[in-house]
């Protein structure tokens, strides 16, 4: 039901393009912006019809009740295409499809640990031998280090023992 309202959001939100604008750049969607670069376009699988290699960056201008993709690529080779209505729709309904993905990724406090992602092979770490020592080295070290700490916050307060109790009679 969500997923509705977002497309109804979407349409109407393209709908109320079409009128205010006359000439001039289209924002496809407020999180690319006006100009779409390489790495939105790859990310967000947009404009599948526009060739991927040496792209460089795109843009959408409204002309004439039509739009237009113009696309720049390395070497500065440009290219123009009519855009249909319904391309400019699949293409917001797709950003926006990722956009609650990561929204709810995001979200979530669990870690999947079960996913492909995660790597089950843990390093074994030989703890003996030079390296085992320097760590526990730097482990006691760590640990003087907080208790050292502990001891100028209890002196701070006037207190040399934490399990100490004073009683003061005047």
């Amino acid at each position: 039901m969500n997923w509705k309202i977002n497309s109804y959001i979407l349409v109407f939100i393209l709908i109320s393009h079409f009128s205010i604008a006359q000439e001039g750049v289209y924002i496809l969607h407020p999180t690319i912006g006006d100009t779409i670069d390489r790495v939105e376009k790859l990310d967000y699988s947009i404009f599948p019809k526009t060739k991927n290699p040496d792209f460089k960056k795109a843009y959408i201008t409204f002309k004439n009740d039509s739009f237009i993709l113009k696309a720049i690529y390395l070497k500065n080779i440009k290219t123009e295409r009519y855009l249909p209505k319904e391309e400019i729709i699949e293409a917001q309904k797709g950003i926006e499809k990722i956009n609650a993905y990561y929204r709810l990724r995001a979200d979530s406090s669990e870690i999947d640990y079960t996913s492909t992602n995660y790597n089950s092979n843990k390093i074994k770490i030989d703890m003996h031998g030079a390296l085992g020592e320097n760590a526990k080295k730097e482990a006691r070290m760590y640990q003087r280090l907080k208790e050292d700490q502990n001891r100028a916050k209890m002196v701070g307060r006037g207190t040399n023992n934490p399990q100490e109790l004073r009683i003061e009679f005047k």
